[in-house]
């Protein structure tokens, strides 16, 4: 099911191209790879670029400058307009040259340091509308530097084409969020109905869930604060630290971990301490300091919180607690689906519809199945 709803979704597409065949507009990506503080355009020789295949286009986390040179041909007699998108939303800086990486070839800043308003068009992704001279080739480059992983999932688009596809993914947010939302409120509900305590730290999870996922896709940056770039770099690590913080609060209650297992228990205790250390690190550390200490702690939380749900739920379902069996299989698509993530995130994936959405698809797999526990 997971697969067969990627694969069939309205904005799982394969090519890189959208609407215009290979005899009217092709292209070329290269890249090379300089040190942190990208000042070495000019010392580039036309040996040193490497060819970016279409499955290659994720490199990891890394602290160099990429370059990406990028080759256009229009092959007809006649104007061709074209939208570029970099569909990856969390690149901090993007300088963007036309023709020569010469200063005075410099024609465009982009990236999520900067505020939203500043952007050529109001959108999620980074979008460069161009109109292409006939029977020319045309060149741009783009200098990239970022904390968050570095990929460069570029799409050329027929603006017709571009829009279209806009509808549909906008239709997939608005079922995803809206299913969460819908999951939260019921679970509110039936907390203030019997309180127990297990619904409000899941209500949490969701609601911290679903920032996450906003904030991941840029549509936070876009519609909820598009003036603090300070917030939106650092508003992520604040998220992880909530859903941790709410699941594992959650599993505690929801698995009676003080009275069948009070190891556990303790262990749950100090994931709980170290969510909101990390939540509270977000608030207090200097942005250049918190990016790198917020990443550190955010992987090592989230491993233990993970590891540590599956140990919970399993050994739960192995004492005979039956409802635990639901929580376990949840927990389980949304790890597998995460993971997903993670490698593309990594560089061991590319960044394609597949990886990109897979965390929410099994999300909404792990909530839906979730809830038939609770």
């Amino acid at each position: 099911m997971f697969v067969i709803v990627l694969l069939f979704s309205p904005w799982s597409v394969a090519s890189a191209v959208e609407n215009y065949s290979a005899a009217q507009l092709s292209y070329e990506v290269h890249y090379i790879t300089l040190p942190p503080d990208c000042t070495s355009h000019s010392a580039i020789d036309d040996s040193e670029w490497l060819t970016m295949e279409g499955h290659s286009n994720s490199f990891g986390l890394t602290s160099d400058c990429y370059v990406f040179r990028v080759a256009i041909t229009n092959h007809t007699h006649s104007e061709l307009p074209v939208m570029l998108e970099i569909t990856y939303p969390l690149l901090d800086s993007v300088e963007v040259y036309k023709s020569s990486l010469a200063a005075t070839s410099h024609v465009l800043s982009l990236g999520d340091l900067k505020p939203f308003g500043s952007r050529l068009m109001d959108k999620r992704t980074f979008i460069i509308p161009l109109k292409l001279t006939p029977n020319q080739e045309i060149t741009y480059f783009f200098s990239i530097k970022t904390d968050s992983a570095m990929q460069f999932p570029l799409k050329i688009w027929k603006p017709e084409a571009y829009y279209k596809a806009e509808i549909g993914r906008h239709a997939w947010y608005g079922m995803y969020f809206g299913v969460l939302m819908v999951m939260a409120a019921y679970n509110l509900i039936i907390f203030f109905a019997v309180r127990n305590q297990a619904y409000l730290w899941y209500v949490c999870y969701v609601i911290a869930f679903a920032f996450f996922q906003a904030s991941i896709e840029g549509l936070s940056f876009q519609y909820l604060w598009p003036d603090s770039v300070w917030w939106n770099s650092v508003c992520r690590a604040f998220f992880v630290g909530l859903m941790m913080f709410g699941i594992v609060l959650f599993q505690m209650h929801f698995l009676d971990h003080r009275s069948h297992s009070p190891r556990l228990y303790k262990l749950c205790n100090w994931a709980v301490y170290a969510s909101i250390l990390l939540m509270v690190t977000t608030f207090f550390i200097p942005y250049a300091v918190s990016i790198h200490v917020a990443a550190v702690l955010v992987c090592l939380l989230v491993c233990y919180v993970c590891i540590l749900a599956l140990i919970s739920g399993y050994w739960a379902w192995f004492k005979g607690f039956a409802q635990a069996r639901y929580f376990c299989l949840a927990w389980t698509v949304l790890l597998l689906a995460g993971l997903i993530t993670v490698m593309n995130y990594v560089g061991l994936l590319p960044r394609s519809s597949f990886t990109a959405y897979s965390t929410q698809v099994g999300s909404i797999i792990g909530v839906l199945w979730k809830n038939r526990q609770i």
